[in-house]
């Protein structure tokens, strides 16, 4: 912008930013994760009108139509949750899990060519999107990223993920860090980072989680995983090193 206001727009003469030691400001977002038990409490939550009215205190019911918007959106909060579910098992990108088709599937893999890197990636279909699937989910539904962005905080809230945590949160378009309940602070992106955080506490090896996640390398992959100071401790535990 400060390049572009002198170049382009002739605001000013200055060029500060060429100047030895300038940097810009290093800003880094205070993001979250979801466990393996939190995504199973998403997976299994009922989402009904009942549990919505029970949940979300501006909604009523005192009609017909009324509870038929309650049914329309829980089925649509249902659909936004199995959604999510792609990404938070496979590790996609959400341009990538969010157009997913049949014809990616063989066998017990997904198998596409991700956008952003034109990369071939196959992963295994985890046991919970199998059932997802068998149990009649259409993978090409299309819902847009702006949609499950705004909604599956309603679904993590009907899972009880309410707990306050630490985390950046956009207010009046600023990027607000403070403590939140969980539920507000997840997107798409948390999907990924879910995925391979939890890949990795599995013992998966980390190049085979980069094969998914398209990171070069194991620098930044590690910046990009959430783990706790004790969590890494509890997997050094497991190893045979520390266990004789």
């Amino acid at each position: 912008m400060y390049r572009d206001a002198r170049d382009v727009d002739g605001l000013h003469d200055l060029h500060e930013t060429e100047k030895r030691g300038f940097s810009s400001a290093n800003y880094a977002a205070k993001t979250v994760y979801l466990s393996v038990e939190e995504l199973r409490r998403i997976a299994e939550v009922e989402i009904t009108p009942a549990t919505l009215l029970a949940t979300f205190s501006t909604l009523h019911t005192g009609d017909n139509s009324e509870m038929a918007n309650l049914r329309r959106k829980a089925e649509a909060l249902d659909l936004i949750r199995k959604k999510f579910l792609l990404g938070a098992y496979t590790a996609l990108r959400v341009s990538d899990f969010n157009h997913l088709r049949d014809v990616h599937i063989q066998g017990d893999y997904f198998r596409i060519t991700t956008q952003k890197t034109g990369a071939v990636v196959v992963i295994p279909i985890h046991p919970v999107i199998r059932k997802m699937i068998a149990d009649g989910f259409d993978i090409s539904t299309p819902v847009s990223d702006q949609k499950i962005n705004k909604h599956i905080k309603e679904v993590a809230r009907l899972a009880g993920i309410t707990q306050p945590v630490e985390g950046t949160k956009l207010i009046n378009h600023r990027a607000v860090v403070g403590f939140y309940p969980k539920c507000d602070l997840i997107t798409t992106h948390t999907a990924r980072r879910s995925a391979a955080t939890n890949m990795y506490k599995a013992g998966i090896p980390t190049i085979s989680i980069m094969r998914i996640t398209g990171h070069t390398t194991e620098k930044s992959f590690m910046k990009y995983i959430k783990i706790t100071s004790e969590e890494n401790a509890e997997l050094m535990a497991r190893n045979a090193f520390f266990m004789g």
